[in-house]
């Protein structure tokens, strides 16, 4: 009798973006509600709230919102700055070290939600708590020194951890203006969230504030 919800979906995805081995992401997610105002004992208030359902969802998605080939060691392209034998002379360059920790970062969300309506559905109310973690974010692999000469390589090795809430009123009506049907709504809409870094390689602490070196660190 459409009291009690339930979803289940699963994505299976293979990305060219990361190296072989490493393509495959599995993002499943699973969604309950129970419509609370379809129960015999919320009859009593239903002049006033007429609908009222709980929810709770927990999902994974990844991404792939990087370069096609950012996997590779790549030998670039250069041109010295001077000529030879009158022609600018061009050479390539030592590739920079790859990860073979390479692969899709995954964000995972827990959600929970209330859903009021009142007045004969003029007044609709949503109020959701969350937390997302996003884990194995490709951040830089170790704390390197500058003579390793190259580029610390990336890899899945960071957590960034948020928690938060969202509220949201809609009210609507309408009356006759002239003979004629008026409409009006409002909306209000609040939120707030905090963002944690929970993992990070940053052993030091060293934050290079202001540098091209500036660095996170654990309990930012």
């Amino acid at each position: 009798k459409e009291k009690y919800l339930a979803e289940i979906n699963g994505a299976y995805f293979l990305s060219s973006k990361f190296p072989s081995g490493k393509r495959a992401s599995l993002q499943p997610s699973f969604s309950a509600g129970w419509v609370i105002s379809k129960e015999d004992f919320f009859e009593p208030i239903k002049d006033v709230m007429n609908y009222m359902k709980f929810r709770a969802s927990y999902g994974t998605l990844g991404n792939q919102d990087i370069g096609s080939f950012d996997y590779l060691e790549k030998m670039s392209i250069k041109t010295l700055n001077y000529n030879l034998d009158g022609s600018p002379v061009s050479y390539t360059s030592s590739p920079d070290p790859k990860s073979l920790n390479f692969t899709w970062e995954k964000a995972t969300t827990i959600d929970f939600g209330l859903d009021m309506n009142f007045f004969k559905n003029k007044m609709t109310t949503s109020f959701d708590v969350y937390e997302r973690t996003t884990s194995g974010m490709l951040t830089k692999s170790h704390s390197l020194p500058s003579v390793y000469g190259a580029p610390v390589p990336k890899e899945n090795n960071a957590t960034l951890v948020t928690k938060g809430w969202e509220a949201t009123i809609n009210f609507r009506n309408n009356f006759n203006l002239g003979n004629k049907p008026f409409n009006y709504s409002f909306k209000l809409a609040v939120s707030d969230n905090t963002s944690e870094i929970t993992k990070y390689e940053n052993p030091t602490g060293f934050l290079g504030i202001g540098s091209s070196d500036e660095e996170f660190y654990e309990g930012q």
